[in-house]
């Protein structure tokens, strides 16, 4: 982290002559490629960040690492650029506004044969469009266009493929539904609930069911197999609820609330009843490197099968990671600063992946996914560009050398860039 913090500038742009030297000072570098995002992969450039241990002592010793690495990202520029790739469609809508998102685990009789058991698929609200774009499978997108969608608010799919959305009136939707042909329907004639949330989150999904905030800043569980809602029993209960996240595996739910200034986990002691296991109002930490975190509030928290809780500073454009007695173990900051990828900025919402745990980030109009390497060290990684890498690091490589490279444009606007995007275009 030390090595860009050096070399930063404002606008978050680096002159092209340092971002070169860069490049070839890590040539000999022994970074592991795991490290690397996938676009910045195709650079040759690695990112590394600090980790920090600190074990921690609640109601028994624990020691864990956390090493948060940011791998890949969606956003307006990469779909209008690379989306191609994906769609073979010339009349793919852009992508304006990434107003939610939701990962999910299809149901066998509806996933993808080609996807790997741990994969998900990704669904993406434009609200400002009135359209859902989504995996089909890492290769393949989608999208489902209906103005009735323009200002909705969520989405959450469960994995029948059932398409929960919240409506501009605050109203939870039901009326569509992802298919195993890789497509969107709509029941006809279906309307707006008249069930009034706030937000929702992933539950018992398995069984159709998640848990919605209501107006009275109560949470509540829905079943969308038979429309009930039933009451979801805290103890003590929670007030001021920014953000809920449930561990399958662990019956526990982790939950931001006191207006985001604390940070308690729940285990469930009988079906929908949980008691409180720990609690935090204590956010500050010094990193390996000396600077000192200490985030206002949490506006986002997501817990993985372990019972680690992920959580997000959109103040410090930080992640923090809290061992299971929630103490903090590391804190992770976006260095990036290139195009077409973003710096993880103000962070709104992390989602975790259900099976290999990818920490899936939604800030201002980008999805950016991570891993912490230190929980699955699998090399594997889900998403990837559907062409040759080599020839487009040459491309860019040979960009940047230009000394008419401009530093304000995408390194998609770059003239060898586009030329060579252009060849995969007009290929057969």
């Amino acid at each position: 982290m030390s090595k860009l913090r050096n070399i930063r500038l404002k606008q978050n742009w680096i002159h092209p002559s340092v971002i070169l030297c860069f490049l070839l000072s890590l040539n000999c570098s022994k970074v592991s490629k795991t490290d690397n995002f996938l676009w910045l992969s195709a650079l040759g450039i690695h990112l590394p960040n600090s980790s920090e241990t600190d074990n921690g002592e609640m109601n028994q010793p624990i020691s864990i690492s956390s090493n948060v690495r940011a791998k890949f990202q969606v956003n307006p520029e990469v779909m209008e650029n690379l989306g191609f790739l994906y769609t073979n469609d010339p009349a793919f809508p852009e992508l304006r506004k990434i107003q939610d998102f939701s990962i999910v685990n299809l149901e066998s009789l509806i996933r993808d044969p080609l996807m790997a058991p741990t994969d998900v698929n990704l669904f993406i609200l434009d609200s400002s469009k009135g359209n859902i774009i989504y995996t089909k499978n890492s290769g393949r997108i989608g999208y489902f266009h209906d103005a009735t969608l323009i200002n909705y608010t969520s989405i959450l799919i469960l994995p029948s493929g059932k398409i929960l959305l919240i409506s501009n009136t605050g109203f939870l939707n039901q009326c569509y539904l992802y298919t195993a042909i890789g497509t969107i329907v709509k029941t006809p004639s279906c309307t707006d609930s008249t069930i009034s949330t706030q937000r929702f989150y992933n539950f018992k999904s398995d069984l159709g069911k998640i848990i919605v905030k209501t107006s009275s800043d109560t949470l509540k569980v829905f079943s969308s197999k038979d429309n009930l809602i039933s009451d979801l029993n805290l103890y003590p209960a929670p007030n001021g609820i920014v953000d809920v996240s449930y561990s399958s595996s662990k019956n526990q739910l982790s939950i931001s609330d006191k207006k985001g200034t604390r940070i308690s986990v729940f285990n469930e002691i009988e079906n929908g009843t949980f008691q409180l296991r720990a609690q935090t109002e204590t956010f500050s930490h010094s990193g390996s490197e000396g600077k000192i975190y200490n985030a206002p509030y949490i506006s986002s928290v997501a817990i993985n099968k372990d019972g680690i809780v992920y959580a997000l500073s959109n103040i410090e454009d930080a992640i923090y990671t809290f061992d299971q007695n929630l103490r903090i173990v590391n804190i992770f900051e976006d260095t990036l600063q290139f195009r077409p990828f973003r710096k993880i900025i103000e962070p709104l919402r992390i989602r975790i992946s259900p099976e290999n745990e990818d920490l899936y980030i939604l800030g201002k109009n980008y999805v950016s996914i991570a891993r912490d390497l230190d929980v699955n060290r699998n090399s594997d990684f889900q998403w990837s560009l559907p062409i040759n890498q080599d020839s487009l690091k040459q491309a860019i490589m040979d960009s940047l050398k230009q000394p008419n490279f401009d530093i304000k444009k995408s390194l998609f606007d770059q003239p060898a860039v586009k030329a060579l995007l252009d060849t995969y275009r007009t290929a057969p």
